[in-house]
């Protein structure tokens, strides 16, 4: 079965975190008997972007390779116009991903 899908959200009663839910659709991803820190909140609640930055990397990985038709898979993706776009939008991702989960 597969996660469900993000955004996710953390809902917050007294100051103290309690439960994980998708954002803006009914229901819970998982409720805590006692709460985590807000660290591992915000780890928890950003997993589907890091999922999905983590796959964009992977996809680009996969396309660049010797079928490329302007670098043939060699040097640096960041000097190939067809490579480039989908390193960066997995590099965007990643950082978007990595600041919600690290940042309060």
């Amino acid at each position: 079965m597969p996660h469900t899908p993000g955004p996710w959200v953390g809902f917050v009663d007294d100051g103290q975190l309690i439960a994980i839910m998708p954002a803006g659709r009914d229901g819970d991803i998982c409720v805590f008997k006692l709460p985590p820190s807000e660290a591992d909140g915000r780890l928890m609640t950003a997993a589907p972007d890091l999922l999905e930055a983590a796959q964009l990397l992977e996809a680009a990985e996969l396309a660049r390779g010797p079928d490329c038709p302007e670098c043939f898979g060699e040097g640096e993706p960041e000097a190939c116009g067809i490579c480039f776009p989908k390193f960066d939008d997995a590099r965007i991702k990643r950082r978007v991903a990595i600041a919600k989960a690290t940042t309060a």
